[in-house]
């Protein structure tokens, strides 16, 4: 009888040897220290200079072509704002992208994101929406989930006469990433037909926090953020740590098994950095997603820390691939 593993891994992206050496170099000379001084500036404070681009955040880059439109919530005379990007003059519209920014939780804006909805809009024709969740402390769980599922039921009644193409992706980085997998979840348990059979093409979830009690992962590799910085931010977005394994509120305990038979599950495209303190929580939402019958791929960056989807192409190498990769499951699935 010949052993085998019924569950593989690619367990030469996390052997030190096969880092490209561009990787330690880029983070060695790396001086950003915007979302470490978070707490030190004021979050208010931060806020403003992330906007302005000061105090170790990047200058925002915004696009001319970017169009400012808001969507309206559950709750009445309140608004979600929203910034779209649609493919260039003579490009056709393929489908829709909504996009939720990182930030912990409490900082970043949709309007901090023009250049990555630009490259999803590139890559595969899309019209990308970004969405303006309501951020912690001011508003803590569940405000940004409810907010990123009433866009989320928006889109998927208005996105095709509104900007010509229905939503067919919806995905972002860190509390983005966090933000889709709730939506993805929300719309396979969905009450109402329309939306529970809604043809989602796929999920892309970018070294997201699937259990908000925290895995091992966050506590070994938090080296490229302050550990103090990023624990804070999960206590403000869910500040009573006896809901976090609650499946309301950590994607990582979803009951899968009381699904009906006949539910699809969206494909789902992981992305993670082998140094990333969510590498634990991709890895393992990743194979949930499987067991329960969905389809699924993970790529991992060997070596990158958190949030390196937000970096010039040209910092290390494997940032081009993983960009490469994320755009050929977008196309692959519209067909």
């Amino acid at each position: 009888m010949v052993l085998k593993s019924d569950i593989l891994v690619a367990r030469e992206k996390f052997n030190p040897k096969n880092i490209p050496s561009s990787v330690d170099e880029f983070y060695k000379s790396d001086k950003s220290d915007g979302f470490v001084c978070l707490f030190k500036n004021g979050i208010e404070k931060s806020r403003e200079n992330q906007l302005a681009g000061e105090s170790g955040w990047p200058k925002p880059i915004k696009l001319p072509s970017a169009i400012n439109f808001e969507i309206p919530s559950r709750e009445s005379g309140r608004s979600i704002p929203c910034r779209a990007i649609k493919p260039d003059a003579g490009r056709p519209v393929r489908g829709g992208f909504m996009h939720f920014h990182g930030g912990g939780f409490i900082c970043g804006s949709h309007e901090l994101m023009d250049p990555i909805l630009k490259q999803f809009t590139d890559g595969a024709d899309l019209v990308t929406v970004s969405v303006g969740y309501r951020l912690s402390p001011e508003h803590p769980y569940p405000a940004a989930v409810e907010d990123a599922i009433d866009a989320m039921e928006w889109l998927i009644d208005n996105a095709e006469k509104t900007f010509g193409g229905s939503l067919s992706f919806i995905g972002g980085d860190s509390a983005g990433a966090y933000l889709s997998m709730m939506c993805g979840l929300h719309l396979i348990s969905h009450p109402d037909a329309k939306y529970l059979k809604f043809p989602l093409k796929g999920l892309l979830i970018y070294y997201g926090c699937m259990d908000m009690s925290l895995l091992p992962s966050f506590y070994i590799n938090n080296n490229d953020f302050s550990f103090d910085t990023c624990k804070r931010c999960m206590d403000l977005f869910v500040p009573d740590e006896t809901k976090r394994k609650d499946p309301a509120v950590s994607p990582l305990y979803f009951d899968f098994g009381r699904l009906p038979a006949d539910v699809r599950l969206p494909p789902v495209m992981f992305l993670c950095g082998t140094r990333d303190f969510f590498v634990d929580d991709t890895m393992l939402m990743y194979t949930r997603w499987l067991t329960a019958g969905g389809e699924a791929y993970l790529h991992l960056v060997p070596g990158a820390y958190h949030a390196f989807y937000e970096l010039p192409l040209d910092a290390f190498e494997g940032l081009q691939e993983a960009r490469d990769v994320a755009d050929e499951f977008m196309r692959s699935k519209l067909g």
